[in-house]
């Protein structure tokens, strides 16, 4: 009995595709279990994400582009804070950016290793700077490298300090660091800071507090995070 034309090459095809590596398999997104009682990590294109916490570290109805590639990217809608305190009844769209596949230590399966977001600051409002979602999406207490601090003047409390880099070199956050000292703290609380320099950039925050006045920054470039307190 004759095979139908093309018989050879449907079964050369089937052949192929069973014997495709395990490493061929969908990548996830970070590990499993990356947060008590989260959602989506250690799952391929997850709907939802969800660090077990507050409301404002849960994204759901979430749609993937690019899954498979070296950067998938994401929209959802999130939970947003209002400045009076709580959250907005209504939730803003997020956007997300994965990459960095590899694979996290103690697992066999590709993984998206990073992970950066934007959301709209409130509802009808617009998006916001890209920030990390976490340092390590394969170990959730991961902390970035120690790098000192940035003194602005001589035998002075002036200077950037505790300065800390992630997927950065420790020269390249005190460069980040420096400018900083152009920022005036504005007095009463709370007050917010945003500057830019080389492509990072760097929003504040400063509260009431005993002491020396100071600012909180965060520095993002990319997947890159840099920390620091100015005074």
């Amino acid at each position: 009995m004759s095979r139908p034309a093309g018989w050879l090459a449907i079964a050369a095809l089937g052949a192929l595709l069973a014997a495709a590596p395990a490493s061929a398999a969908s990548p996830v997104l970070g590990k499993r279990g990356l947060f008590p009682g989260g959602k989506g990590w250690g799952a391929a294109h997850p709907r939802t994400v969800f660090n077990g916490g507050s409301p404002g570290g849960l994204a759901d109805k979430i749609r993937w582009t690019g899954w498979g590639k070296p950067t998938a990217r994401g929209t959802g809608v999130i939970a947003v804070n209002r400045p009076e305190g709580g959250y907005y009844a209504t939730r803003v769209p997020i956007q997300f950016r994965a990459s960095r596949l590899g694979k996290c230590p103690g697992s066999s399966k590709r993984a998206y290793r990073r992970l950066i977001f934007r959301a709209h600051d409130r509802p009808g409002g617009s998006y916001g700077d890209w920030s990390a979602w976490t340092l390590d999406l394969c170990n959730a207490d991961a902390k970035p490298k120690h790098c000192g601090l940035v003194a602005f003047a001589p035998n002075s409390d002036f200077g950037a300090f505790d300065i800390t880099a992630w997927d950065t070199t420790c020269a390249t956050a005190r460069d980040v660091a420096r400018p900083s000292r152009d920022v005036a703290i504005k007095p009463g609380s709370p007050a917010k800071y945003r500057y830019t320099t080389k492509g990072w950039v760097c929003n504040g925050y400063s509260l009431d507090d005993v002491g020396l006045p100071s600012i909180t920054f965060t520095c993002n470039r990319g997947t890159a995070v840099v920390g620091f307190n100015r005074s």
